[in-house]
């Protein structure tokens, strides 16, 4: 992707719950995470006579206090009066509780999304994190990391606050009127299981969560619920869900800076994905394990959890290679996976090649 076909018409803010208008009606706030990926953008849209935000941060005090202080510059006393939530991840839905209850805002968010952010905030059982363990035993990756996964516990529960029992369900081309302007809800798959995103046409806007950032690529693992699955096929077919709208589009990203630059940014990921597809075929024609494969792929020193993290990339792109038949798994003594070019992915290599 061509650097010059991304334009960045802001500066970085602070990520110390600093408030930058966009545009009329449209505020940007900046909350802390604890994380390598230090920030995630937040949005106020304006809303008839009130208000309404689209995510809502880590669920931590430190966040709320901020949100506080930012609700005192920018909601002039009216009410909060909606809470969209791209996805359920703890960044995006954390404080959703705390706002319905104290402002007395409505949620909105997709019924997949509710689902698994209320199903991970109550299951804390030692099943669950047996489970993952276990899983990325299968994937070879080093017992230290996952003795500290297992010693954390599940903590998703800890980063959200209460979630309400109750929602506003959003679904794919619903349109949404927000300060009488039509809003469409645009689903990703992938990064998430219903992963909403909004845009206006009328504005040329589209607050897009975590499905499409500016200079690198969300996240797209499999999870240990689901260890088959092929979440990469998913993002990769929902990419064509944003092509029909307008090039200008000013995209509002969950990180990094608001951009235009859209479609550029689209190729940019298919072909980065093709790319990475086809460097993994080629270093298995060999049996490995995913946790060799991570090395492949991400070539760069790693902490525990980004490990963690790059394991499940890898077996997405594992994964959508072996249902698409230039891959094959098979277990070693042990139980871990080992994974192998195929044929017909030896074939798909020499075509790249070609190219």
């Amino acid at each position: 992707m061509a650097e010059e076909a991304i334009d960045y018409p802001f500066e970085q803010i602070g990520n110390d719950g600093s408030v930058h208008e966009v545009m009329p009606g449209i505020f940007w706030i900046c909350m802390p995470l604890p994380f390598a990926l230090n920030h995630i953008n937040l949005w106020v849209l304006k809303d008839g006579d009130g208000w309404s935000v689209v995510d809502t941060g880590l669920g931590v005090p430190e966040v709320q206090e901020l949100w506080r202080k930012a609700f005192d510059r920018i909601l002039d006393g009216k009410p909060l009066k909606r809470i969209f939530v791209t996805h359920f991840h703890p960044d995006h839905l954390g404080q959703a509780g705390w706002m319905a209850e104290e402002y007395g805002a409505e949620m909105w968010i997709t019924r997949d999304e509710w689902l698994m952010g209320r199903l991970l905030a109550m299951d804390t059982s030692d099943a669950t994190i047996a489970n993952t363990a276990e899983y990325f035993r299968k994937a070879d990756v080093e017992p230290p990391y996952i003795e500290e996964l297992q010693d954390r516990g599940a903590d998703y529960n800890k980063m959200v606050t209460p979630i309400p029992r109750r929602f506003q369900r959003m679904l794919g081309g619903d349109k949404i009127m927000i300060d009488g302007r039509e809003w469409e809800v645009i689903i990703g798959l992938g990064h998430a299981p219903e992963h909403a995103c909004l845009y206006c046409d009328e504005l040329k806007v589209m607050c897009s969560g975590d499905q499409i950032l500016p200079r690198i690529t969300p996240i797209i693992g499999v999870s240990p619920m689901e260890p088959d699955g092929n979440p990469l096929q998913l993002f990769i077919d929902t990419l064509g869900n944003f092509r029909h709208l307008a090039h200008d589009t000013l995209v509002l990203p969950a990180h990094g800076l608001p951009f235009r630059g859209l479609h550029a940014r689209l190729d940019y990921m298919r072909d980065h994905h093709r790319e990475r597809l086809i460097t993994l075929l080629s270093a298995a024609r060999e049996p490995m394990t995913a946790r060799q494969g991570v090395d492949v792929l991400f070539r760069r020193k790693l902490d525990a959890q980004e490990i963690r993290l790059a394991t499940m990339e890898t077996l997405s792109h594992a994964n959508m290679l072996i249902e698409r038949g230039n891959m094959r798994r098979t277990e070693r003594e042990d139980g871990v996976w080992l994974y192998q070019t195929t044929e017909s992915g030896h074939a798909l290599i020499a075509a790249a090649a070609a190219e």
